[in-house]
C-alpha cells in the first residue's frame, strides 16, 4: 500500500507536467487554460496523495502478525485445549488476546527458544486459525481475515477521538425573556436554527468514554414585525459521560449526560432601533444517540439531545439532532 501511494502521488506528478508543457507550447491564447489545467493537476495530485494515505492507513489497522522478533519461549505441550495455550502466550506477550467462541479443540505443541509471535503463528497453522492485530489486541479466530478484521472495527479498544457533526437545533427558548425587554405586545416565535459540533473525546472501555463538545448555533431568529428581527446566537462547551450498552457488532448505542459553559448573544433591530447584549451561565446536557462503526478508524454517529441553561442563560433551551463522522487515533 505505501508502494501504491508513492507510485500515485508520481502518476500525479507526471500527468501535471505532460498537461502544462503541452498547454504551454500552444500560442499564447491558451495561458488561462493552462492555468486552469495546472489547478486541475494540482487538484488531481492532492486527490491522489490523500486517497493514497486513507487506503494505506486502513490496511494497517489491522494487520496479520508476521513480526518474529519478540520474546523467545520455549513450550511443549500434548492434547492441551489450544484456548489455554492462547492464554498462556497472551500473558508472556504482554498484549491482549480475544480469543473467538469458534476456537475449540486440543493441540500437540513443541518449540524451543522462539520469538513468542512466531509460536503463534505455529498454532495458528496447526489449528487452521487467523490471528489479528489493531493496536496490541489480537483477535483470533476461524473465521476469515476479512471477517476478523470486521471484528476488530467493532471493538470499543482505547482510543482518542474526533468528530464533526452537523446539527439541526430545535428552538424551546423562553420567549417570555425576550417580551419583557418591550413595552408594547410583540408577538414572539424563535424558529429552529442549523449549526455545527466539534467533539473530541476518549475511550476508557467499551462501556464508557469520555468527550468535550464545542457546540455553536447559528442563529435562533423570530420575526417582529415589517423588517424587525431579533436573533439569538448560542456558544457552549460541555464535559460529557458516554455510556454505551455492552453489545458485539458494529452498532453501539448510548447514553450521555454533561455539564459546561453557554455564551448566548442576542441581537434586536427594531424601528431603527438596535440592542445587543451577551450573557454567560452554565449549560447541561443529555442525550441519546447510535454510533455505527464502518472501519477501524472510521464510525458514523446520530444523537437526539436536550440542551438547557442556567443562570443568566436559563432562557436558552433547545433539542439538537445532530449527525456526523469521527475518526479513531
Amino acid at each position: 500500500m505505501q508502494r501504491f501511494m508513492v507510485s500515485s502521488i508520481y502518476a500525479a506528478f507526471k500527468l501535471y507536467n505532460i498537461y502544462v508543457k503541452e498547454l504551454n507550447m500552444g500560442n499564447s491564447g491558451y495561458s488561462n487554460m493552462t492555468t486552469l489545467v495546472a489547478d486541475k493537476g494540482l487538484f488531481l495530485l492532492i486527490l491522489l496523495t490523500v486517497f493514497g494515505v486513507l487506503v494505506s492507513n486502513a490496511a494497517y489497522a489491522g494487520s496479520d502478525v508476521k513480526q518474529y522478533s519478540a520474546q523467545k519461549i520455549s513450550l511443549d505441550y500434548k492434547d492441551v485445549d489450544i484456548r489455554d495455550i492462547l492464554t498462556i502466550l497472551g500473558a508472556i506477550s504482554g498484549k491482549k488476546f480475544i480469543i473467538g467462541h469458534d476456537v475449540k479443540g486440543k493441540v500437540t505443541l513443541k518449540c524451543d527458544n522462539i520469538p513468542w509471535d512466531k509460536a503463534l503463528k505455529k498454532i495458528t497453522k496447526i489449528a487452521r486459525l487467523k490471528a489479528v492485530e489493531k493496536k496490541g489486541v489480537i483477535y483470533i479466530s476461524s473465521s476469515s481475515k476479512t471477517k476478523i478484521k470486521t471484528e476488530l472495527s467493532s471493538l470499543s479498544i482505547e482510543s482518542f477521538y474526533m468528530s464533526l457533526n452537523s446539527i439541526y437545533a430545535i428552538s424551546n427558548l423562553d420567549e417570555q425573556q425576550t417580551q419583557d425587554k418591550f413595552t408594547g405586545n410583540i408577538d414572539i416565535d424563535f424558529d429552529d436554527s442549523m449549526g455545527f459540533q466539534l467533539r473530541g473525546g476518549y475511550i476508557v472501555n467499551k462501556r464508557f468514554s469520555v468527550e468535550a463538545i464545542l457546540e455553536t448555533i447559528m442563529a435562533f431568529n423570530s420575526k417582529l414585525g415589517e423588517g424587525n428581527d431579533d436573533d439569538i446566537r448560542v456558544l457552549a462547551l460541555t464535559i460529557n459521560g458516554k455510556g454505551f450498552l455492552p453489545l458485539e457488532g458494529k452498532y453501539k448505542p448510548y447514553a450521555m449526560i454533561g455539564v459546561g459553559a453557554m455564551h448566548a448573544y442576542e441581537d434586536i433591530s427594531f424601528d431603527e432601533e438596535s440592542s445587543k447584549t451577551g450573557d454567560l451561565g452554565f449549560a447541561i446536557r443529555c442525550g441519546l444517540g447510535l454510533d455505527i462503526i464502518i472501519t477501524p478508524n472510521l464510525s458514523l454517529g446520530m444523537e437526539v439531545g436536550s440542551v438547557l441553561g442556567s443562570g443568566s442563560v436559563k432562557h436558552i433551551q433547545f433539542t439538537p439532532l445532530a449527525f456526523g463522522v469521527t475518526y479513531h487515533f
